[in-house]
């Protein structure tokens, strides 16, 4: 008699969710060995791109459950509307998983991944190995208003941190469930780690690729925005003569920063919106020579996929805080990937070293192997 097959649940909330998951399935035989169902929250990132979104679904569940944009639980002012919309999404999950699922989540932060993570028995919370900060602090108010939330619809409490004298609000979210398990993305040093193939970029094009950023919501000094212009023209006029220049909007830009950069790469940039975000136009543009941007986490996950990939915020912004913050992400990766001055080459390569798909450890999780 045929083993039953035991069912994964992907929560997906944002595109890096759906790139993730798909190359979690794409890169091994997950859909062969498991049941897969998702959870897909409609999420503001993916307008305009639900026909790409769809087929690459299809392509690693077995079923997909949608809660559309305006029916997802915040941690919003609004109490009483999102409580409701709360109980609603509780009841959602009740009807279509059931507890003894295993839950892989990336989010710890949102409403609806604690609703979430309260339901299942068990989950993987999948997450970059950062070192931490002693410039956090609690965050007061936000944690009065998330204890209401949770205390309203009975799901556990979480701690919310920021960092301390900074112009900009950089968060920290501290879970302590029981039920959960972590495993840490692209950091082979440790026992619970996964790692995905690097790709093979050996042929490279004449593209380089601009990784948008909201900047001018950041309230910067003019002197910063100056060197932001220089960042950028260092690269126009050190490729200008031989290479394509393809520019990826953040989803959040208004407008001002395109403009911008527009003025300093002559109108030469190729504004790409055929993919679904940075990551999917790297695994479809693998021959891609360069991936450039102020300190995108695109940049972190072109690096790790095998891309030469720099960011220039160390020399760029000035506040400390603000820059810890950006370490916070980058600092699980090597230090080829930042440029420190103006006068550093920016056409030296910055490459991770060369490792295969790693995912023993989540089997073994999945099948409670590995003791909490």
């Amino acid at each position: 008699m045929p083993t039953k097959k035991q069912t994964l649940i992907f929560s997906i909330a944002h595109s890096y969710d759906l790139m993730f998951f798909y190359r979690l399935v794409m890169e091994s035989n997950y859909k062969e060995k498991y049941i897969i169902k998702i959870l897909f929250q409609e999420h503001k990132y993916f307008k305009g791109k639900m026909p790409i979104v769809n087929r690459m679904l299809l392509a690693i569940s077995d079923k997909i459950v949608f809660v559309k944009n305006d029916q997802i639980p915040r941690h919003s002012i609004n109490l009483f509307k999102h409580v409701f919309l709360a109980y609603k999404m509780k009841r959602l999950i009740r009807y279509n998983f059931n507890k003894k699922d295993r839950l892989l989540i990336l989010d710890k932060s949102s409403y609806s991944s604690n609703i979430l993570l309260s339901y299942f028995n068990r989950s993987v919370l999948f997450q970059f190995q950062n070192k931490k900060s002693s410039s956090y602090e609690l965050y007061i108010l936000k944690n009065i208003l998330i204890y209401i939330y949770h205390a309203v619809i009975n799901i556990p409490k979480i701690k919310v941190l920021k960092l301390i004298n900074s112009e900009k609000i950089i968060e920290e979210f501290i879970v302590d469930l029981k039920n959960i398990d972590k495993v840490f993305i692209a950091n082979d040093k440790g026992p619970r780690s996964i790692n995905f193939s690097i790709v093979d970029n050996t042929i490279k094009s004449n593209k380089i690729v601009i990784f948008g950023s909201r900047y001018n919501q950041w309230n910067l000094k003019s002197s910063t925005l100056t060197k932001i212009n220089t960042y950028y023209e260092n690269i126009y006029n050190t490729f200008k003569d031989k290479y394509l220049f393809v520019y990826i909007e953040h989803p959040l830009e208004k407008g001002s920063e395109l403009k911008e950069m527009q003025e300093v790469f002559d109108n030469s940039l190729l504004i790409e919106t055929r993919y679904l975000n940075s990551e999917h136009y790297l695994i479809e543009n693998k021959d891609t020579a360069y991936c450039f941007s102020i300190g995108s986490t695109s940049s972190k996950s072109a690096y790790q996929m095998g891309f030469n990939s720099k960011v220039g915020y160390k020399w760029i912004l000035s506040d400390t805080n603000i820059i810890l913050g950006f370490d916070s992400v980058f600092d699980d990766i090597a230090d080829d990937i930042h440029m420190f001055s103006p006068a550093d080459d920016i056409s030296n390569s910055a490459l991770a070293s060369h490792q295969s798909t790693k995912l023993d450890v989540l089997d073994e999780i999945i099948k409670n192997q590995v003791k909490i």
